[in-house]
């Protein structure tokens, strides 16, 4: 034990985990996805649905929704992950008519999840598809939790078939992101909604879970968090103001990334995984702090190789079990074996916040359902922008108030003017005076200083609104890299909601200050 640290205790898990048991659950209501469902109208007789998601109340709740407009349940097949699977749901699903997988909550300790998983699921599809939508002309969805099930598709099938797919993680979609799948993906991933919204919101989630399961954490205890993408960023900006040391590393291009990982991983009492991809290899194991405690923000058990931890363990078959690894050479605690900890083994996992995702799933359902081939004029086509804002503006009045959010809520602004740049044009200038906000619906950009790349920008990703708040110049320039479609707020419009809005004003300077604070020194990516 390295002198000076704290000593991290580990609550032992109870009852909640047990919580887990094969009986009928009451089906959560989203007064939220009834509203968005009934207002898009449209009827989902005759379609396939062929999922995998999450089997919780939340879920369920979704498909009960989609099922008050005609989805019979009986056209819907889906499977779960071990970590985010209650057997009482699943049974309660059954009761309702949706084939249930038998191997939803599989859990083998020593496999890697993804393995283990992306088996079971190319499996699942085969038998889905055989028994569900094999020689029907009807449409059939697709919808997928981490991008294993459109990959099964994409391999099995030979590109005419009636197939949309959507996909709700981002690291599902960089799995398929360069697949040629022989049908379009509605990207809700990196919808800016999602990222704006429900990143602060799993975040919050996160810490919850996660700290209400450490004793003896305190301000001088040393955070590190892997990955600056929104759910990193947002977990950043709660522990700072509890912590006195929380660092964010990220190797992407446009994020400062001063550590030396290799160097200083054994700095750490608590690291914190949200990359969505393997952030501490088995090789840097040995060089962990004495008592760390490894906690993922992210889907599978990928973050820190969590199969070879669990070899080094001893052997549980409960996939929500915090382990304790000892063996000489490693002293360590992987939190709820290396899954995310926001989910425990509850049938919720959440609370009435998770309807913001339960509703962009719902209205990509409805689109994907019944969208002509003309009007999807890409591989990867977004949830339009004024549709996701009417599911915002929605969720601010019926469930969620808008204190309990941690971004500048502006999608829910009127007054916005859709711009399509076609590669090489240029949106601003280093220098020019700042005149508007921005939100990137699809395609790509990027930001240069002085000549050099510094950022690039996404669907999802918004810019453009420290300068105006600031008065400061355009401190990049930023250029599109590929055909793209933004979305533009001028200085007036962005002005006047926030002087009439004091909740959103000061949540807007909160933001800004956080990003300028963290970026001090660096390169000025975070002013463009």
């Amino acid at each position: 034990m390295c002198a000076g640290m704290a000593v991290l205790r580990i609550r032992r898990r109870g009852p909640k985990v047990r919580a887990n048991l094969p009986k009928v659950t009451q089906v959560t209501t989203f007064p939220l996805v009834d509203a968005i469902v009934s207002r898009r109208g449209g009827s989902l007789d005759g379609v396939v649905v062929i999922a995998a998601q999450h089997l919780l109340e939340t879920t369920h709740a979704m498909l009960r929704s989609l099922f008050r407009v005609g989805l019979d349940p009986r056209n819907v097949a889906v499977i779960g992950k071990c970590y985010s699977t209650h057997l009482g749901v699943a049974d309660a699903m059954r009761a309702d008519g949706v084939h249930v997988d038998e191997f939803s909550a599989a859990y083998a300790p020593h496999e890697s999840f993804d393995t283990e998983y992306t088996r079971h699921v190319e499996r699942f599809f085969a038998q889905s598809w055989d028994r569900l939508a094999a020689g029907r002309a009807g449409r059939v969805v697709l919808l997928d939790d981490g991008g294993s099930l459109l990959a099964a598709a994409g391999a099995a099938l030979d590109g005419t078939a009636n197939i949309v797919g959507i996909e709700q993680t981002s690291a599902g979609y960089a799995k398929i992101a360069n697949c040629a799948l022989g049908f379009p993906v509605v990207n809700i991933a990196r919808s800016s909604a999602k990222l704006l919204y429900e990143s602060p919101i799993i975040a919050g989630n996160v810490t919850r879970c996660a700290f209400d399961r450490i004793e003896g954490l305190d301000r001088g205890d040393a955070i590190l968090i892997t990955g600056a993408g929104a759910i990193g960023s947002a977990l950043a900006e709660q522990l700072r103001p509890r912590h006195e040391r929380v660092d964010v590393y990220d190797t992407r291009v446009g994020h400062p990334g001063p550590i030396d990982l290799t160097q200083a991983i054994g700095d750490y009492d608590v690291i914190i995984g949200a990359t969505g991809a393997t952030s501490v290899p088995t090789e840097l194991h040995d060089l962990l702090r004495p008592g760390v405690v490894l906690m993922s923000a992210s889907s599978s058990d990928r973050e820190f190789s969590g199969a070879a931890l669990r070899r080094r363990a001893i052997p549980d078959p409960n996939c929500h079990a915090d382990l304790r690894i000892a063996d000489g050479k490693l002293d360590a605690t992987l939190l709820n074996s290396g899954f995310p900890v926001n989910f425990d083994g509850s049938a919720m996992c959440g609370d009435e916040s998770m309807s913001l995702t339960m509703a962009l799933l719902a209205a990509a359902v409805l689109y994907a359902a019944s969208a002509e081939a003309a009007d999807i004029d890409c591989d990867h086509p977004h949830l339009g922008l004024t549709d996701q804002g009417d599911i915002v503006q929605s969720f601010l009045n019926i469930d969620v108030p808008l204190q309990a959010l941690g971004r500048v809520p502006l999608l829910s602004v009127g007054g916005y003017r859709r711009l399509e740049l076609r590669s090489g044009d240029i949106v601003f200038r280093q220098g020019e005076p700042a005149s508007h906000f921005y939100v990137v619906e699809s395609g790509e950009l990027e930001a240069f200083v002085d000549g050099q790349l510094v950022l690039r920008l996404v669907a999802g990703d918004h810019f453009g609104e420290i300068a105006l708040l600031s008065g400061w110049r355009r401190a990049a320039t930023v250029r599109a890299s590929q055909p793209s479609v933004l979305w533009s707020l001028d200085a007036a419009a962005f002005s006047e909601v926030l002087r009439v809005d004091a909740t959103m004003r000061e949540l807007a300077h909160q933001a800004i200050h956080s990003r300028v604070s963290r970026v001090v020194g660096a390169p000025k990516s975070s002013r463009v």
